[in-house]
């Protein structure tokens, strides 16, 4: 998932798949080229029209991610519960900041992790 269609470069994590990064160059190993997509576009392709909870960990690029789809996204579709990693050093933009001054509150925080609630 990403802003919008594009090719990045994937950096494949040395220690584990998990931790495979755009936006890390520094965690070794191989490059592969992969097709990035918005989040909105494949929730209209899949025919979602509601969430109930998002988990989201994308090394880095949740506000790559999230950013364009709530600015798209109608009210209906924004998840009533979000699980999302906390990678505030690779953002360019803060956006636990912006969910929790639109209408999400922290429920709980675990291993860099913030369950947020609407």
């Amino acid at each position: 998932m990403g802003d919008k269609d594009k090719k990045l470069e994937l950096t494949l994590g040395d220690d584990d798949l998990g931790s495979s990064s755009t936006r890390k160059q520094d965690i070794g190993g191989e490059k592969i080229t992969i097709q990035i997509r918005p989040l909105i576009d494949v929730l209209a392709e899949k025919e979602i029209e509601e969430i109930d909870a998002m988990k989201i960990d994308v090394e880095g690029m949740e506000d790559e991610v999230l950013f364009p789809f709530f600015d798209k996204a109608p009210e209906e579709l924004h998840p009533k519960i979000m699980i999302i990693e906390d990678n505030n050093d690779l953002w360019e933009r803060n956006i636990l900041e912006w969910l929790l001054s639109n209408g999400y509150t922290t429920q709980k925080i675990t291993n860099g992790n913030y369950v947020l609630v609407r």
